[in-house]
């Protein structure tokens, strides 16, 4: 992808630690957790927030992925 967010892929077992929360970090400034009900299905809409401690963390796990994960268009390539 030439713009927009990083996207890479990670196997699951090389990803280590991982929050069980379902987050986007958006502009490295705000985090959208996707809403899910008990039974793990989503319920609709996100709840968002800039407080500085969660989106700090959130960085902090995004970058240690994006760090192990293969970019997007190499992943195409070799599955091609």
């Amino acid at each position: 992808m030439e713009a927009g967010e990083a996207i890479g892929y990670l196997p699951r077992h090389l990803a280590g630690e991982v929050p069980l929360d379902d987050w986007w970090l958006i502009d490295n400034e705000i985090v959208a957790f996707n809403l899910v009900g008990e039974d793990g299905r989503a319920v609709g809409g996100s709840a968002v927030t800039t407080d500085p401690g969660i989106v700090s963390y959130c960085r902090s796990v995004s970058a240690r992925l994006q760090a192990s994960a293969t970019p997007y268009s190499e992943y195409v390539r070799a599955s091609s």
